[in-house]
């Protein structure tokens, strides 16, 4: 039985894109090792920086301590997990053996930095901007200025999208005039290369990094205090010109911040060892002989090993592990079940019988094109959004050829290329990108029609730019399309989908009910969708119905993007947010929401769960309720029992029994037999 989570698009059997990923039995123990790296010892004693003007919480004061800890290069009597072992002899140790490869050493050479995992949501940039200031105070203790060539600045390179969130975490959490900060991007940065010496952080983005690296810009002139890397997942593929551009940067410590540690196999993990040059496992050779080939042919004590490497290096909480120190506000979870309008259950029903076929391959036209395992495993995938789209839009979200065959009842022209006409592809790696990684918000779509994923944004060299920094095809040079395709929205008389509807219905039943119970307080609503076409026809709907919103997805451009989120959280008559899940990802602080809305469930979990950390986390005054929309005995009821079911193995102890791939495989097949969504 093929795996949703693990399938592919093939449109012929000469062609197949594969959408890579770990095995989730692995996964789920993966997640939890990482999350055993907590920091569990008696901290060190330590007095903040009076350079702060927040408080530290206590999670907060546990990562600056560790910082501190790593950055002093303490091998001896550590208050943190360490790669070495002291080995005594008549009660004094003689040398150190890793705890990895066994190698031994009279005199090991420390990890100055590591990685700081915290799930989203806790605070990372606040602790990072603890350890700055502690070593700014250093700084300015020492009696003799140092003459060791090192820079007093920190160096943080960060996707675009955050910058302006660094600007305002410093300007919320450090007194003025104690930290000075540059930006260090833009055709005229240059200019600023001679204030490095007297700069304390120097932001930086990842294009431009990897725009300096190519010319051994100023950014590669000297050697840095530290070199920080926020999202550091960007740099997650080794043979990428990102993590060569990163890794060759010259620095005294090196940390990396990311909520994902892993995203698609344990090399990602691998990859943020190597820009952190961790001793005997910085090369790919190194990392693969000592962990992962172990773990591949199930070694004895090859989980226990990668457990005593990720709290060597890393320091990792969740909000359930800090909920008693946090005080975060309760976040309520509801469902809202939809019942399908009559004519959108008729428009499922007719296109669930086909695909049932294709995905049993029985449809003789498609036993001549497709291999019984490609029809049934690899297409698998693409008819399942092909139905989300019905539950979320009816005809709305469908191609021109499905209306055809809908509207004329004939079933024999549901054909694999209509569906295929759903999906769009990258044009420079030819992956699908509903499929591919939607965590961050760097997949693009042009005037041209042509599309490039995330991956290939961040890594390719000649994506051009237009004069207003907007992104260029690099196949044909159109720029970028302009959102909302007026074809599939409704007209001024028709009726909306029965997700829209009840989305406005809930809408204004939140904004009646809790305006009279506090109004003090603007009553305000984030919307996430998968599909930007979704947001469309969305928008048509908050106008018919008066509400006032701003929009944020991956068509929107910095300045776009922090003109909606300041409208957004600070007038009171906005009152919707509307976002693609992707958008969300990274650098946007949306706590002046209380209420939030995931229009149709995501394949990930954990991609919902960032979109909601946009609101619930460190700053929510205020109960946050989540609602989730599925559609009744339909195939996101299928979507969301998988859900379930990953998040009980991620949460699952890793002292259980152990639960093997085709027994997950094996459950979920009969669930959706039992089901009947596709059979």
């Amino acid at each position: 039985m093929p795996r949703l989570e693990t399938l592919s698009i093939s449109p012929d059997g000469d062609n197949v894109t594969t959408i890579v990923s770990m095995d989730e039995a692995h996964r789920s123990q993966f997640i939890q090792i990482f999350n055993s790296a907590n920091g569990s010892c008696n901290p060190l004693s330590l007095t903040c920086s009076p350079r702060l003007k927040s408080a530290l919480k206590d999670h907060q004061v546990t990562a600056l301590a560790m910082m501190i800890e790593k950055e002093g290069g303490i091998v001896e009597n550590p208050q943190f997990p360490s790669l070495w072992d002291p080995l005594n002899s008549s009660g004094s140790i003689i040398q150190y053996r890793h705890k990895v490869t066994g190698t031994c050493q009279r005199n090991p050479v420390p990890v100055y930095g590591g990685i700081l995992a915290d799930e989203m949501g806790l605070g990372k940039t606040l602790s990072l901007l603890a350890l700055v200031c502690s070593s700014l105070d250093s700084l300015a203790n020492q009696k003799e200025p140092s003459s060791d060539g090192i820079s007093r600045a920190t160096l943080i390179v960060t996707p675009k999208s955050t910058i302006p969130g660094w600007r305002q975490q410093v300007e919320r959490h450090i007194h003025a005039g104690k930290m000075r900060l540059a930006v260090y991007h833009g055709s005229n940065r240059r200019v600023l290369a001679s204030e490095f010496s007297k700069t304390d952080i120097i932001l930086t983005t990842y294009e431009t990094l990897r725009s300096e690296w190519t010319t051994n810009g100023p950014l590669y002139s000297g050697t840095w205090r530290r070199v920080v890397l926020d999202e550091a997942h960007h740099i997650r593929n080794r043979s990428s010109q990102l993590f060569k551009a990163a890794s060759a940067v010259t620095s005294k410590s090196r940390w990396c911040l990311t909520g994902t540690p892993i995203h698609n196999s344990l090399e990602d993990y691998g990859a943020l060892l190597s820009f952190i040059r961790l001793p005997l496992l910085t090369e790919k050779s190194q990392f693969d002989r000592w962990i992962t080939l172990p773990i591949e042919q199930k070694r004895p004590d090859s989980f226990s090993t990668l457990g005593d490497l990720i709290r060597a290096t890393c320091l990792r909480r969740t909000k359930q592990m800090t909920q008693g120190s946090l005080k975060l506000s309760p976040r309520i979870e509801r469902v809202e079940e939809i019942v399908l309008h009559k004519a959108d259950h008729a428009l499922y029903h007719f296109f669930r019988e086909k695909m049932a076929k294709i995905a049993a391959g029985l449809a003789g036209q498609d036993r001549d094109k497709f291999r019984p395992s490609e029809a049934k495993g690899a297409n698998l995938l693409t008819l399942i959004n092909f139905l989300r789209r019905i539950c979320n839009n009816g005809e709305g979200l469908l191609p021109q050829s499905a209306l055809e065959a809908w509207r004329s009842k004939n079933i024999t022209l549901v054909d694999w290329k209509m569906m295929q006409n759903c999906n769009k592809t990258c044009h420079s790696c030819g992956c699908t990108l509903e499929e591919a990684d939607l965590l961050s918000d760097d997949s693009l779509d042009f005037g041209c029609h042509h599309s490039i994923c995330a991956a290939c944004s961040m890594q390719s060299e000649n994506t051009p730019m237009d004069m207003d920094d907007v992104r260029k095809c690099s196949k044909c040079a159109a720029t970028r399309a302009t959102r909302g395709n007026t074809s599939i929205l409704p007209k001024s008389n028709a009726r909306f989908s029965a997700k829209v509807e009840a989305l406005i219905r809930v809408l204004g039943a939140q904004q009646t009910l809790e305006h009279h119970a506090d109004k003090t307080l603007a009553v305000k609503s984030v919307i996430f969708s998968h599909w930007t076409k979704m947001l469309d026809l969305i928008v048509i709907a908050l106008k018919r119905h008066g509400f006032r919103f701003q929009r944020i997805d991956g068509q929107s451009n910095l300045q776009q993007r922090n003109v909606a989120i300041q409208q957004f959280n600070e007038d009171p008559t906005c009152a919707v947010m509307l976002a693609s899940i992707g958008s969300a990802g990274e650098g946007v602080d949306l706590t002046a929401a209380n209420h939030v809305h995931l229009v149709e469930p995501h394949w990930s979990p954990m991609a919902e769960a960032q979109a909601v950390d946009r609101v619930h986390r460190i700053g929510q005054s205020r109960d946050v309720t989540v609602t989730r929309y599925i559609a009744n005995n339909t195939i996101e009821t299928y979507i969301q029992w998988i859900q379930q079911d990953k998040m009980r193995l991620i949460n699952r102890s890793l002292k259980s029994t152990e639960v093997l791939q085709s027994d997950i495989d094996n459950a979920r097949w009969k669930v959706r037999l039992q089901l009947r969504f596709l059979v």
